[in-house]
């Protein structure tokens, strides 16, 4: 219990920080589109490939317990769906996060929206080799990241662990990382930065 207690402490002491560190843009800048980040669409496209694909493959095995307990669902058509689904959400979900680090934000419906029409060439013409499963996880990626960057914006609002602010529900959790300095092995870098989901 005592453990549990100061992993919590931790994390609401973590928090404040990176609340004081990345808060709200000041001025005009609130205003503004952020500049894009490479680096960051580079991040989506990795993470969102990667995470988007494992959900995917959980998708596919979901879809196939289903079809052997449901008798009028096919077998290779409760796969695909579930596989279609997961890398739907899988690659919505894991973009929109990245690109909820720091004091930017986007649109998640944006985001699944485009997860969605990069779906779409892939669902209308089918599925009849293993490229599927490649392609819609792709395109799916692209898509995401055109619905959130299109949308990208400065955050506005307070951070807060958990916050039900205007109707939306908003879930906030610090991310604290450490490396090695490549240049100093006796040197640990450290970054603190906060991550905002809302829906």
């Amino acid at each position: 219990m005592k453990l549990i207690n100061n992993i919590a402490i931790l994390l609401l002491i973590s928090h404040i920080i990176s609340s004081q560190l990345y808060g709200m843009p000041q001025g005009d800048k609130i205003n503004k589109k952020p500049e894009l980040s490479y680096k960051r669409i580079g991040s989506q496209c990795c993470f969102g490939n990667y995470t988007g694909l494992l959900i995917a493959i959980g998708g596919f095995y979901i879809g196939d317990f289903l079809a052997d307990h449901i008798d009028y669902i096919h077998q290779w058509d409760g796969q695909i769906t579930g596989f279609t689904l997961g890398a739907i959400i899988g690659n919505t979900i894991s973009i929109y996060a990245i690109g909820n680090i720091g004091n930017e934000t986007g649109s998640f419906w944006a985001t699944l929206g485009g997860s969605l029409m990069g779906s779409l060439p892939f669902i209308i013409y089918g599925c009849h080799d293993i490229s599927y499963f490649f392609g819609i996880n792709a395109t799916c990626s692209i898509g995401s990241i055109i619905g959130f960057n299109l949308t990208r914006r400065y955050d506005k609002s307070t951070t807060a662990l958990i916050s039900i602010k205007e109707g939306q529900l908003a879930f906030g959790s610090p991310v604290l990382s450490l490396r090695p300095n490549p240049y100093d092995k006796n040197d640990i870098i450290k970054s603190m930065d906060i991550i905002n989901m809302r829906f």
